[in-house]
């Protein structure tokens, strides 16, 4: 298949027999009042990110509702850091001509998110109206000044909600943070580091040969959310945030009446990086505690049951972002000791030992802890009908190519992540064709019957999950060292992989390319450019980087605080 076909985004290949048998849509029981007021900016604070409104000192927003007399209105609101440091902040909210919610808190007071339900009352079809005002301690609107033109008064995700609603569909989409597959017993990895995931696997289909777009976390995590390439999303270095033009998975399914709910160890999922859009609440979990500013699993566990709170019936999607196996590699016991490094390997080989034994530990203890939440969904009967996903960002090397942990290179260690699907009507099945994670946004619309964006570069994958044939085509896996000003760029086909080294990303200012044939040379250890397929990959990899260069705006910037990078310098991302 020609790459300008790849390129060209949706499904591809004809139109795709009918999905297995899911609940339909159900009527939301939640109902947004975001675009309608305005377009949402997504505001962090006390690490909880929400779609808000921004209002300036007198500002009125205004949307026309249908309230029912069961209907409340819902929202959080608070002070942003450019507030004036005196006075009082009030926020009026009407229904028509009733005001139905009116308060005021002094700004002296510390930030944090005011939650405010109130009942609609019967008043059918009405203009529903926010308006913010800066008060003098007398109750007197302060004079207008500078900070009038500046909207500090936010209000986050303002709904109308009605009774619970029946679950409706449901997708679980549970996503781990540096594990390659090959240490996965489902994988063929000996050591028992994933007995619960193995178990489920027998059930689920399983992606055997699953490529990720990136060898780190941030462009990795931004193509599965965007079904688009690095170069197309723009999300390459530590600095550079998503290019939001295109919509994420997570907008899709809001707009098809989701409630999405996000949980994430990782800081690069954020709003900073362009990456909580779509998310009605997504709840970064670090924080300052564990090793390196980092929670465990079972923290975040009990922080997405606790997420489900703010999920009132219909259709749910709760993504959840484990970090645990990333480094630095300190499992709590007893997986700590679980398996033992070879006490005769001395020198690099010790290291090595001792590293993926803690490692495997990690993994061990992060799959029983997707065990535990499982088992808690389940037990709130979420996941009869449910849509999983389990995948992980990129892998993470050990010596493979003569390096540590991840992001330098473009080899399988870095590359081949799990990919498994449990799909309703669907059986146990391995697949064995080479597919992307770009493929991952595309095929969870498809497997929930909500139609797929036109910017999407992937493909369903639901054709091979039912054990019908797709062509063949060719995937793509980017990373950039901006220190070194170096691109590296993998094109693969089937089991023949091209990497090429660029300046710029520029195809002209070529530095060295490789190819390995992954049959006769699975570890890629051999370069073998004579390969007869060297011209057609080369050919592939020069019209992507000449097409990426060309649909890609001016990067962005990141104006990440001080502690966030902190964080990142901690794992070993901030240079």
């Amino acid at each position: 298949m020609s790459l300008a076909l790849i390129m060209a985004g949706g499904c591809g290949g004809g139109p795709a027999p009918a999905p297995p048998p899911l609940p339909g849509p159900t009527p939301p029981p939640t109902l947004r009042l975001l675009p309608a007021l305005g377009p949402p900016a997504y505001v962090r604070l006390r690490d909880e990110t929400r779609p808000a409104i921004l209002l300036r000192p007198r500002e009125e927003r205004s949307c026309s509702v249908d309230a029912r007399p069961d209907s409340r209105l819902s929202f959080v609101w608070t002070i942003g850091p450019s507030s004036p440091a005196q006075g009082f902040v009030e926020l009026q909210v009407s229904a028509g001509a009733e005001t139905i919610y009116r308060s005021a808190f002094s700004l002296s007071r510390r930030r944090r998110w005011w939650p405010v339900s109130v009942p609609l009352g019967s008043h059918g079809p009405a203009k529903l109206t926010f308006r913010g005002d800066h008060l003098h301690a007398q109750g007197r609107p302060m004079k207008p000044d500078e900070k009038s033109s500046v909207p500090w008064i936010v209000v986050a995700s303002p709904r109308i909600e009605g009774p619970p609603a029946a679950t409706g569909r449901v997708l679980l989409w549970i996503s781990q943070d540096a594990v390659r597959a090959d240490h996965l017993g489902a994988y063929g990895y000996p050591r028992p580091t994933s007995p619960h995931f193995d178990r489920h696997a027998t059930q689920w289909v399983v992606f055997e040969n699953a490529v990720s777009t990136a060898s780190w976390t941030l462009p990795s995590l931004a193509s599965h959310f965007t079904s688009r390439y690095p170069l197309f999303h723009g999300a390459l270095g530590q600095s550079r945030p998503r290019d939001d033009r295109n919509p994420t998975v997570f907008e899709v399914l809001g707009r098809a009446g989701f409630t999405v709910l996000g949980l994430t160890a990782n800081d690069f999922v954020s709003s900073y990086f362009g990456m909580a859009n779509g998310f009605d609440v997504l709840r970064f979990t670090g924080g300052d505690e564990g090793p390196e500013g980092r929670q465990r699993a079972e923290d975040l566990n009990r922080a997405a049951l606790e997420a489900l709170g703010q999920w009132h019936g219909g259709d749910l999607v709760l993504f959840v972002h484990y970090m645990d196996a990333h480094y630095p590699y300190d499992p709590p016991p007893p997986f700590d000791r679980l398996f033992p490094p070879d006490p005769s390997a001395g020198g690099a080989d010790g290291v090595r030992a001792k590293s993926e034994s803690l490692y495997d530990g990690e993994i061990a203890y992060t799959d029983a802890q997707i065990d535990l939440l499982l088992k808690a969904l389940d037990g709130r009967g979420l996941l009869r009908d449910a849509v999983i996903v389990y995948t992980a960002d990129h892998g993470e090397e050990f010596l493979d190519h003569g390096g540590w942990r991840h992001s330098r290179t473009l080899y399988r260690e870095m590359l081949h992540v799990p990919l498994a699907l449990r799909l309703p009507g669907i059986g146990g099945r391995r697949v064995a064709d080479t597919v992307s994670l770009v493929d991952l946004a595309p095929t969870i619309l498809d497997a929930l019957s909500v139609p797929v964006p036109a910017s999407f570069q992937g493909r369903s994958l639901m054709p091979l999950a039912r054990g019908e044939p797709l062509p063949a085509r060719e995937v793509f896996a980017e990373t950039e060292r901006k220190s070194e000003n170096v691109h590296r760029l993998a094109v693969q086909l089937g089991s023949v992989k091209y990497i090429l080294r660029t300046r710029n990303a520029d195809p002209a200012e070529r530095l060295s390319e490789e190819l390995y044939d992954l049959t006769a040379d699975p570890r890629e250890r051999t370069s073998v450019l004579a390969h007869p397929q060297t011209a057609r990959l080369r050919r592939y990899a020069a019209e992507y980087l000449r097409r990426g260069r060309a649909e890609a705006r001016a990067p962005g910037t990141v104006d990440a605080p001080p502690e966030l990078r902190a964080r990142l310098r901690a794992l070993g991302y901030v240079q």
